[in-house]
């Protein structure tokens, strides 16, 4: 036959056992590749998740400082014990603000004597102290 002109054109074509291995290797060497890139992603993103964590936290905290106006801090305050009423009161020193009310516990109701160390007495011999007790 012949043509009055040839061209070419972009057709199927079935490899030869040479391609396939070579593409083969290719295919396996791009898969191990792959996966490297993907664990070095992801140490990355771990690291950047760590650094955007603590920037969220530290803005979260301060959008609660500003919508409440406070924060909790350590104030000392002095125990006042009220007997009359068998109440423990805990107030601010530094505002006078009673923060929190209770009723006194049975071992905090008990009244203790300062009473100085007893010794024996001015005219008894120092034996005889243990049997008076």
């Amino acid at each position: 036959m012949v043509w009055d002109r040839t061209i070419e054109r972009q057709l199927p074509v079935n490899f030869t056992l040479a391609e396939l291995r070579e593409i083969s290797k290719n295919l396996a060497h791009e898969c191990v590749a792959l996966e490297g890139v993907e664990a070095e992603k992801k140490a990355a993103n771990e690291k950047f998740k760590d650094r955007i964590d603590g920037h969220r936290n530290r803005i979260k905290d301060a959008a609660k400082k500003i919508n409440t106006g406070q924060e909790n801090r350590l104030v000392e305050c002095g125990v006042e014990k009220d007997h009359a009423h068998n109440l423990i009161r805990f107030v601010r020193l530094d505002t006078m603000e009673t923060v929190e009310e209770r009723a006194m516990t049975k071992e905090e109701r008990q009244h203790h004597l300062n009473l100085p160390p007893q010794g024996p007495a001015p005219d008894e011999p120092e034996g005889q102290e243990a049997a008076r007790h």
